[in-house]
Order: C-alpha cells, then structure tokens, then sequence
C-alpha cells in the first residue's frame, strides 16, 4: 500500500470510532449516511488496493474488525433473555 493510503485509511478509521458514538444518538434518517461514508468508503478503498496487491493480512482483519462491529451493534439491538 502507498504510504499516503496508511496516513487516510488511519485517519478514517480514527474519524469513524470517534464519531460513531455520537451519531448513533443521532436521529437514525442521518445515521445511514454517515455509516455509509465511514464505513463502506474505507472499504471500497482498501479493495481497490486489494486488487492491486495490497497486504492481504491487513484486509482480511478490517474485514473481521467490521463484521464483529456489525454483529456487537446487533448483540445491543437485540437483547438476549438473561
């Protein structure tokens, strides 16, 4: 990966576990967006330099480090009968 590709993608990552917080107490018509631009958006990044052979090891742990987001926002969503 171009070392100025590490500089963005830290800094969306940053961006993204600070604001996160404070948007999910947001009204939810606006929370679509903002999840979209700081969540899919690194991601389309980071695949494009996939493609191009980028570290494997590190995308496949953003990829895991997304799905268990997705899955504690759902464990928060929903939950389980104590």
């Amino acid at each position: 990966m171009p070392r100025h590709m590490n500089g963005l993608c830290a800094q969306a990552r940053t961006l993204r576990f600070n604001l996160l917080p404070a948007l999910e107490e947001r009204d939810e018509k606006y929370n679509h967006f903002f999840h979209f631009f700081f969540f899919f958006l690194p991601m389309f990044k980071l695949l494009y330099y996939q493609i191009h052979s980028v570290n494997k090891h590190f995308f496949s742990f953003y990829i895991l480090v997304y799905i268990s987001n997705i899955l504690q926002r759902f464990s928060k969503s929903f939950p389980l009968a104590q």
